[in-house]
């Protein structure tokens, strides 16, 4: 019973981690959509899709895909600010 309770632990802290990892990238990419201050419910779809990994492949890659666009796009635009 011993090696059962400690397999069990590590599955109980790899769950944990993986809760907790997947609720952060919801949270930046929801961050960086919204740019504002982010709530639970601003980033419940996104986590729930990441539970989907097929879904969440598909969905989550075409946010990813178009804030990278977007920072391109701006970065590509020269700055007006300093004339």
């Amino acid at each position: 019973t011993g090696i059962f309770l400690y397999v069990l632990f590590i599955q109980c802290i790899g769950i944990v981690s993986f809760i907790y990892s997947s609720y952060f990238v919801c949270k930046l990419i929801s961050t960086i959509e919204l740019r504002r201050k982010i709530y639970f419910t601003d980033v419940i779809g996104n986590l729930v899709t990441l539970l989907i990994p097929p879904i969440a492949v598909w969905i989550i890659h075409n946010k990813v895909k178009a804030i990278i666009e977007n920072k391109i796009n701006h970065k590509s635009k020269p700055d007006r600010s300093d004339i």
